[in-house]
């Protein structure tokens, strides 16, 4: 999940609709809300077996396979789906760069899970880490117009740390993950931290 509220601000004045209901107006400056802190929700469970077929500290990989389940809460929630939509006003005019926006709902799916984990060490500085998951549904409790691979959850993430001392290190991140119940489109995500870390022994 996330930490703090989640919004959209144009520079412009914008027509929206929710859900597909009446249009109105969001001023330019105007804060359009979206998510509060700690939504929506994801929690995920996994079951099944393993396998480590390279293992040493140049480069390990690590694959899972089996049973996995996921649950989104999202607590009233919006997503913006679409900032080009159209809407016809019944008498013959159109009205372009409509916001779409749409209610994010709770969900509960089950399916089977693939999960790949490789990592390695190419000197003392620097270290690399690549992850993905996909979890397939065959069990999803609220009505959807997708089905088969459209359902599929994934999210991969990559991760390069280059380490300046004993105690500090940067890294970059990179996410990119595919939930269709919250959003049908790719959300891909950029992060640069610097950690610092120490012993008390």
């Amino acid at each position: 999940t996330q930490a703090f509220n989640g919004w959209q601000v144009y520079g412009e004045d914008r027509s929206f609709r929710v859900d597909g209901g009446p249009l109105e107006t969001l001023t330019a400056g105007d804060e359009l809300d979206l998510t509060s802190a700690f939504e929506p929700l994801n929690l995920r469970q996994s079951a099944g077996a393993f396998a480590r077929p390279w293992d040493t500290k140049a480069f390990s990989a690590t694959f899972s396979l089996g049973l996995g389940a996921q649950e989104i809460f999202s607590n009233g929630g919006q997503v913006i789906t679409k900032e080009d939509g159209t809407f016809d006003d019944g008498a013959g005019n159109t009205i372009a760069n409509i916001v779409e926006v749409a209610s994010l709902r709770d969900s509960v799916q089950a399916g089977g899970e693939l999960d790949v984990q490789l990592k390695g060490q190419t000197n003392q500085m620097f270290t690399w880490s690549l992850s993905a998951n996909f979890l397939q549904p065959f069990y999803t409790d609220v009505e959807t117009e997708l089905e088969g691979v459209d359902l599929m959850n994934i999210e991969i993430m990559g991760k390069a740390s280059v380490k300046l001392a004993e105690w500090a290190s940067i890294d970059y991140v990179l996410t990119a993950k595919k939930i269709p119940l919250v959003l049908d489109d790719w959300q891909i995500q950029n992060g640069l931290l610097f950690s610092t870390s120490f012993k008390l022994l």
